[in-house]
C-alpha cells in the first residue's frame, strides 16, 4: 500500500500463510516467511519476491524452521533465524541464499534480527538466552553480543533501526501485560515510550526519512497497521478491513 494506506493490492498467491516482508534496501526484491514444502516437511522457510518481475522468484530452502528475514544496508546478505543446526539462531546468506553462516550460539533462541542501516557493522536482535526475550546487539560476524538492559521486567520483541542508525524502536511487554512501542537511545541507553493503551503495539518501522513510524495495533478492535510520527503523536489508522500485521516501510 502507499504511505497513506491507499492503493492496497495483494502481491502473492501461494495458497499458504506469509509473513514479515522485509524490503531490500533498492526496493527491488522483499524477503519474506513463508510457508512451503521442504526435505519432506510444510513448514516455514525464507521467501523472495521480485518487485521488478511481479512474482515470487526462487531461493533455496534450508532444513528446519526459518523466519524473520532482514537485508544489509547494501543488499548483498540477508540474516534470518533458523533451527537448520538444532536451536533457533541467527544465520547470514548471500542475496541469492548461498553461503549460509551461522553467527550466534547460545542457549535459547535467537530471532528477529535488524541490520543497522547506517553502518552495517551491527545488528540488533532479541534472544531469550538469559530467560525471556531481550534486545541484543552484536557485530555483522556475530562477534561481541552485548544485552541492551532496558531496566525492568517483561519482554522484548521486533526492533527495529531508526534510517540514522542511531535509535531502536521495538515492542516492549511490561508487567502489567501491555505491548507499547518505545525508542531507546543506543548510545546513551535513553528509553521514550511512544504508544499508552491497553491494546497490543507491536512491529515498528520507520519511515525512510525517520520522521514517522508505522506499527500494528489492537486499539481499534482488531489487528491493523497504524502510522504516528516518531514522537508518538498523531496516530491514525491505515488499514480498516481484515486482520493485517507486520509493517515495513520501503527504503524509496
Amino acid at each position: 500500500m502507499d504511505y497513506d494506506g491507499e492503493n492496497q493490492r495483494q502481491l502473492t498467491s501461494l495458497r499458504a500463510i506469509s509473513l514479515t516482508p522485509r524490503w531490500s534496501p533498492d526496493a527491488s526484491r522483499i524477503a519474506f516467511t513463508c510457508y512451503r514444502s521442504a526435505y519432506g516437511l510444510f513448514g516455514p522457510q525464507i521467501c523472495m519476491y521480485s518487485m521488478d518481475t511481479n512474482r515470487v522468484v526462487a531461493f533455496p530452502p534450508f532444513h528446519g524452521t526459518n523466519s524473520a528475514p532482514t537485508w544489509s544496508p547494501d543488499g548483498s546478505q540477508v540474516i534470518f533465524s533458523s533451527s537448520m543446526a538444532g536451536n533457533p539462531e541467527l544465520f547470514a546468506v548471500d542475496a541469492n541464499g548461498g553461503r549460509p553462516r551461522r553467527l550466534t550460539f547460545a542457549a535459547g533462541a535467537s530471532t528477529s534480527a535488524a541490520w543497522n542501516p547506517k553502518t552495517g557493522q551491527t545488528v540488533a536482535f532479541v534472544s531469550d538466552r538469559g530467560g525471556v526475550p531481550k534486545l541484543y546487539l552484536m557485530d555483522v560476524d556475530g562477534s561481541n553480543p552485548v544485552q541492551l538492559d532496558t531496566g525492568d521486567k517483561g519482554y522484548v520483541i521486533d526492533p527495529a533501526w531508526s534510517p540514522n542508525g542511531q535509535l531502536l524502536a521495538f515492542s516492549w511487554r511490561r508487567p502489567d501485560g501491555n505491548y507499547d512501542i518505545y525508542v531507546m537511545d543506543v548510545a546513551s541507553r535513553q528509553l521514550v515510550q511512544l504508544t499508552r493503551d491497553a491494546a497490543r503495539n507491536e512491529r515498528p518501522s520507520w519511515a525512510p526519512d525517520g520522521r514517522h513510524i508505522v506499527f500494528e495495533s489492537t486499539r481499534s478492535g482488531s489487528r491493523q497497521i497504524w502510522e504516528m510520527l516518531a514522537d508518538g503523536s498523531q496516530p491514525r489508522p491505515l488499514t480498516n478491513k481484515g486482520l493485517n500485521e507486520s509493517p515495513n516501510w520501503s527504503t524509496r
